[in-house]
């Protein structure tokens, strides 16, 4: 084999997106930066469900990967896939978007709306110390006059 021809094993590899993720060919080790990239992804694709398949074994990498969807701000609920498409060796995880970009409350059914739009959300918060400063000086003007 010639010497250009070996890849680079270090270089990253695009993964095509589809709604079921199999964590078998993955390095446990990148869990966490995968599993939020995917659902992230799952989000501006708009897909309601996406199946997450762990393997049954010792239930290790299930608990893992249950702690990080109880987590996650774009998940909704998530449970064991039906017997047809893994049982307990894969997880089937509910998102919460709608087609405005913003996080529905599973309890409620109410939405927190996207504050990203064009101010960002740094622009409210500095929003929110300019109210509260404004409060703030209002107060001391009333009490001093």
């Amino acid at each position: 084999m010639r010497r250009d021809k070996i890849p680079d094993w270090n270089e990253a590899v695009a993964v095509p997106v589809e709604p079921v993720l199999d964590l078998h060919t993955f390095d446990p080790r990148e869990l966490k930066p995968l599993l939020e990239d995917y659902l992230e992804e799952a989000h501006e694709r708009g897909w309601s469900q996406v199946l997450i398949i762990h393997g049954k074994g010792r239930g290790v990498l299930r608990h893992r990967v249950r702690a990080l969807l109880a987590r996650h701000p774009r998940v909704a609920a998530y449970h064991d896939a039906p017997p047809t498409l893994g049982s307990w060796g894969a997880t089937l995880v509910h998102l919460n978007v709608d087609k405005d970009g913003n996080i529905q409350d599973p309890a409620t059914g109410k939405f927190f709306y996207n504050l990203d739009g064009p101010l960002g959300p740094s622009a409210w918060l500095w929003l929110g110390v300019g109210v509260v400063l404004g409060v703030a000086l209002g107060a001391v003007w009333w009490w001093l006059r």
